[in-house]
């Protein structure tokens, strides 16, 4: 069982989001991660909210 699935069975979630560096988009882009919001600012460093279905 990786981390994703074990958070999914944890707290019983069909999705899980993320507030990602912007820098490392393409990173969780490729363990299924999408991008749903604009880059905001956080602490200096560009971020973006992502989505990956749990399951």
């Amino acid at each position: 069982m990786n981390s994703i699935e074990a958070i999914a069975k944890e707290f019983l979630v069909n999705d899980i989001q993320i507030g990602a560096q912007f820098h490392l988009k393409s990173f969780y882009e490729k363990l299924g991660f999408k991008q749903v919001s604009e880059p905001y600012p956080d602490y200096g460093i560009l971020h973006i909210d992502m989505i990956k279905p749990a399951i």
